[in-house]
């Protein structure tokens, strides 16, 4: 049965950002933008449909239609717009929402430039934007050390509201992704902290239980498939050898496997390998190969 969820908003924004979200949930559905062209043809077509509208700007009488913005919120409760859509529209439109195991979680931990980084990330990450239906960045390190957002949401802030909320006893894995936006690259990121160091200033509870939540939406998520990167920079050693025990794959990325490197950074594999169960898989990157252009190098240490 071809359904309709027509989105009545004149925020490009937000209707992009709903279709992003509900589709993997709805894949026998279609969304479109109310009064595009495309929505008028699905009208015609489509023997099922339901009105979603942004209640922050418009007022509709149609008891059916399902507003947006829920108790007077700011932001989007996705997850209650999900149960509302699913008690309107046909079984057969829906994906149910339960456990699967096709998602994973990946940490992520640089020891370059900023430039060789995002390269490696470009060449290795990128690629599992299109296996899952939704890919989480999470950037845990200083502000001044994080990407350039490039998303249409807001640039800041999200990440500091997420780590505030991760503590609540009624915080669920779900809901982070209520904190994050797409960017160009495919990734729902929640973006840089509203200061530098807001990161640091959260004690390493709250950072393991936000790295606890994203590997239970991952690899115990729910339908959509979720895979999940936290970039991990700035912390002790020690603190990291406790992150990595919440991810299913830690990727280690190194300037050089110059073994007369004095640095002491090839000496990071082997001490970050102890903590692992016999369950995570480490890999070894170098950011030369990268950056030259070469088909990259890596060392895989534990399979």
């Amino acid at each position: 049965m071809a359904v309709l969820i027509e989105v009545v908003s004149d925020d490009e924004y937000l209707s992009e950002l709903l279709k992003l979200r509900l589709a993997p949930f709805f894949p026998d559905a279609y969304i479109a933008k109310s009064g595009s062209s495309l929505c008028d043809e699905l009208k015609r077509i489509c023997e099922e449909s339901v009105i979603l509208y942004d209640n922050k700007r418009f007022t509709l009488e149609d008891h059916n239609a399902i507003p947006i913005f829920k108790d007077g919120r700011r932001y989007v409760d996705c997850s209650s717009l999900i149960t509302e859509l699913r008690s309107r529209i046909s079984s057969s439109a829906s994906v149910p929402y339960e456990r699967s195991p096709k998602g994973r979680s990946h940490i992520l931990l640089p020891f370059t430039y900023i430039s060789e980084r995002e390269a490696m990330i470009d060449r290795v990450f990128d690629p599992l934007t299109a296996d899952s239906d939704i890919t989480v960045r999470i950037d845990l390190m200083s502000g001044l050390r994080m990407p350039t957002p490039v998303k249409s949401g807001p640039d800041t802030g999200s990440l500091t509201s997420l780590l505030a909320r991760i503590q609540d006893k009624d915080f669920k894995p779900e809901d982070i992704l209520d904190y994050c936006n797409p960017d160009l690259k495919g990734f729902m990121t929640p973006g840089k902290p509203s200061n530098p160091d807001d990161v640091f200033d959260n004690d390493i509870t709250t950072i393991r239980s936000l790295l606890k939540h994203l590997k239970e939406l991952s690899s115990e998520g729910s339908s959509p498939t979720v895979t999940t990167i936290s970039v991990i920079e700035g912390f002790r050693i020690s603190d990291i050898c406790s992150f990595i025990k919440d991810c299913d794959y830690v990727d280690i990325l190194l300037p050089s496997d110059d073994p007369s490197d004095s640095s002491g950074l090839n000496k990071i594999p082997s001490l970050i390998e102890r903590s692992l169960t016999k369950e995570q898989k480490l890999t070894v990157y170098y950011s030369s190969q990268f950056i030259k252009g070469d088909k990259y190098a890596s060392r895989s240490n534990r399979h």
